[in-house]
């Protein structure tokens, strides 16, 4: 391993090895098998302060970071790239002026809520929590359920990319997003 600044933060796990160094790049190796598995900079992407904590999938040995503000980050080794999620929800109510707004303000905060728990269900797949993918499942299930039938296709297609098979009403032969069963595996 070969360093070009001054180490800040190390993050170990039982195969892999994260350092962040003072100019802000990040590289994570696998130690078992003497390769560097991410190498990119948090410039752009957050402040030093931001920094909650530095973590490695266990897998594929791409890190992610845990940031100020119920912000996440995850890195795609194959992309090369950051991938943001804001963790923190829909902003705050509004006051409604009258009944018709107070109406579109409902249907809107349910449908930020369904994108932000669809959100919440992946980013647990990805960082391999089982426990937390199980409770925003199941929020995001009684959400959809309370939605009526644009809920239930909506269930329909995320059981069907979970399972990688066709479901339901699902067109024949395809999946709806055959990327989702691969990256839950990775």
């Amino acid at each position: 391993i070969v360093l070009t600044s001054v180490p800040l933060r190390l993050h170990l796990t039982g195969r892999h090895i994260a350092v962040l160094l003072r100019d802000a790049s990040l590289q994570v190796w696998d130690l078992l098998e003497t390769r560097c598995t991410a190498k990119t900079t948090l410039r752009g992407l957050c402040l030093p302060t931001e920094l909650l904590s530095l973590q490695v999938k266990p897998v594929t040995g791409e890190p992610f970071l845990r940031l100020a503000g119920e912000r996440l980050a995850l890195y795609r080794a194959a992309a090369e790239q950051w991938m943001k999620i804001d963790l923190a929800g829909p902003p705050t109510v509004p006051a409604a002026v009258n009944a018709a707004s107070a109406v579109d303000w409902a249907a809107r905060r349910r449908n930020d809520n369904v994108a932000r728990l669809e959100g919440d269900v992946f980013t647990a797949a990805l960082l391999l929590q089982p426990v937390e993918f199980r409770m925003k499942l199941e929020a995001l299930i009684d959400l959809w359920l309370c939605s009526g039938v644009q809920g239930s296709n909506r269930l329909r297609v995320w059981c069907a990319s979970l399972l990688g098979a066709q479901v339901g009403d699902v067109k024949a032969g395809k999946v709806p997003w055959p990327w989702l069963k691969r990256e839950i595996q990775r």
